[in-house]
């Protein structure tokens, strides 16, 4: 296709999902990824500075927090229904 009669831009960021269409309609839907991802970063890299000075501690904290066993999805799912 050279010279397509109808487009569709699509823009993916860390913060929002933009589309543009050719008969101009506009859709952004912002979600709030970034900030969970960043959030659970901070908290993991706390934890694991504590883990030299208090290595039991650090553990059980470690295993109260849902990374890396799918909970970051389940609390976006959370938050994104209470916004609504």
């Amino acid at each position: 296709m050279a010279n397509p009669k109808d487009w569709i831009a699509i823009d993916i960021n860390e913060s929002n999902v933009t589309a543009v269409s050719s008969n101009p309609h506009i859709l952004k839907m912002e979600h709030e990824l970034r900030t969970i991802h960043t959030t659970y970063f901070n908290i993991r890299r706390r934890i694991q500075k504590l883990a030299k000075e208090k290595p039991k501690t650090a553990q059980r904290l470690l295993k109260s927090i849902p990374i890396g066993r799918g909970g970051g999805q389940e609390t976006f799912a959370i938050k994104s229904r209470e916004k609504s």
